[in-house]
């Protein structure tokens, strides 16, 4: 397999669903709940959360970075 066959697990739309899945479970015994057929749209949201803060990382890892990009 190769590098481009594969991913991080947090790009993974099923893990992320299944993550979701549990949390709303949690928040079902605490009496809060999603109602019918959003939990799709809450795990879009979350992946599109988990993409941004990955892409804000690697920006700020790049700014203090010690060592320069070459070609």
């Amino acid at each position: 397999m190769s590098t481009t066959d594969t991913k991080p697990w947090w790009q993974s739309k099923t893990i992320i669903a299944g993550i979701v899945a549990v949390l709303v479970a949690a928040l079902g015994v605490f009496g809060v709940g999603i109602p019918d057929g959003q939990q799709e749209t809450v795990t879009e949201l979350v992946l599109q959360i988990i993409t941004a803060l990955a892409g804000i990382l690697a920006i700020a890892g790049r700014l203090t970075a010690k060592k320069e990009l070459t070609k």
